[in-house]
């Protein structure tokens, strides 16, 4: 067959731009920009300068203005959303055994439930053992981790120092008073929240999303100002590549209140519940800057979800209340929140996803994390949560100088290459 070389010229015309074109649908994959990990350090260093973030407190507020405004520059819809919440404080606890007279070094009890004023018999345990501590009082040291004990269902834990224990021990009686003296204060706090709202009215949603505060006394680079700078910066990658979503609106949220029980977030479920019905999923980045392997939770299955998508399962007496003292050290025990813990929403298209995002990485599948991502995974959105190991926190050797930037810049491209395989898959 003949050419001539004015269809040849035309069949080299169309092949270019063809070429271009796939160049240029190349280009619009998502990457992070080259200045990723500069950008996301000097995030960190900024929420990190008061020392803490604790929730309610004025530096808190201080960091939800920084991020109000670093998503508002990026050119995002953002706001802040205030809350109230009120919590039971501890003013003072005694604990008589016998003779002795002894100060809790922290109690694990449900305040807006337990007696304030209790004499019962008693558990003593310095090791996990097969000890049935099925609804009974237990005394233990610090050494044994609360969630060892709280699993095993306990009515309440009293933690006293090692050298009290070994009075309480030496004196072989099996009978305690404890009398809990306390108030309930009234608190506020906040959520920051921007979006990227599709043009075309498109109602599917992924939420990006992590948590601000920081632990008590704690600077709280790693736990989680972070994810809390990596999210920033996505949000900004995103909205510079926008056209790559596919009419999805993608939102960003910077919750408070996490460690004093998921506060913020369980507030933004109750306020948005109508609105999470479509959300298609919800990332959480929470300690991304560790020295330890990523990890990625991906549980099995789908079981213990509510009929309804975005219905809110926890105890309705605990609305606008924390799991833990503001500033008294007190822990929830309630097994019905545990058993929320152990929802599982994770159908195959996310197993699916996070398997084809993941294999230039080197992960950890995980079923367990314990952190914002809870709330919206028993209330039946499908969420994920992506965290790392190995760096101190709940402490005030949780500074900047121990977060891994390369880390964070890979667990950004990871959230990326994720939010792509879903957009592909949920279009």
């Amino acid at each position: 067959m003949k050419i001539g070389f004015k269809t040849l010229n035309n069949i080299i015309l169309v092949l270019f731009l063809i070429t271009i074109g796939c160049k240029d649908h190349e280009n619009n994959k998502l990457v992070l920009p080259r200045d990723f990990k500069f950008k996301v350090s000097a995030h960190i260093n900024e929420l990190c300068k008061n020392n803490g973030r604790y929730t309610g407190s004025n530096f808190e507020k201080q960091a939800a203005k920084y991020i109000n405004k670093q998503f508002s520059e990026i050119g995002l819809h953002s706001q802040i959303e205030n809350f109230d919440f009120e919590s039971f404080e501890v003013n003072q606890s005694i604990l008589n055994i016998g003779e002795l007279s002894i100060n809790p070094t922290r109690l694990c009890f449900n305040p807006y439930k337990d007696s304030l004023d209790v004499n019962a018999d008693f558990v003593l345990i310095d090791t996990i053992s097969d000890t049935d501590l099925s609804n009974k009082y237990v005394i233990a040291t610090e050494k044994i981790n609360y969630f060892q004990i709280v699993l095993m269902q306990p009515k309440m834990i009293i933690y006293v120092d090692s050298l009290d224990y070994q009075k309480i021990k030496n004196q072989e009686l099996s009978t305690l008073n404890l009398k809990i003296k306390g108030e309930i204060n009234e608190y506020k706090s906040a959520n920051v929240v921007a979006n990227i709202k599709s043009t075309n009215c498109n109602d599917k949603l992924i939420i990006i999303c992590a948590h601000y505060d920081s632990y008590l006394n704690s600077p709280g680079a790693d736990d989680n100002a972070s994810g809390t700078a990596a999210i920033i910066e996505l949000a900004k990658t995103l909205f510079n590549n926008s056209s790559i979503l596919n009419d999805f609106n993608v939102k960003f949220i910077a919750f408070s209140g996490e460690e004093k029980g998921l506060l913020g977030s369980r507030n933004y479920l109750d306020t948005h519940s109508d609105e999470l019905k479509n959300c298609v999923l919800l990332i959480n980045l929470d300690q991304i800057g560790g020295q330890d392997k990523i990890n990625i939770l991906v549980s099995d299955g789908i079981r213990g979800i509510p009929k309804i998508k975005g219905t809110n399962q926890f105890p309705g007496y605990l609305q606008g209340r924390p799991f833990e003292g503001v500033s008294s050290r007190w822990t929830i025990v309630d097994p019905q929140i545990f058993g929320l813990m152990a929802i599982v929403n994770t159908p195959n298209w996310l197993i699916d996803v996070i398997n084809e995002s993941s294999i230039d990485y080197n992960i950890n599948q995980t079923a367990s994390s314990g952190s914002d991502e809870l709330v919206f995974t028993q209330a039946g959105i499908v969420s994920t949560c992506i965290f790392t190991g190995g760096n101190e926190y709940h402490s005030e050797k949780d500074i900047p100088a121990q977060i891994n930037l390369s880390t964070v810049e890979k667990i950004g491209n990871l959230t990326l290459k994720i939010i792509e395989n879903t957009l592909k898959r949920k279009n």
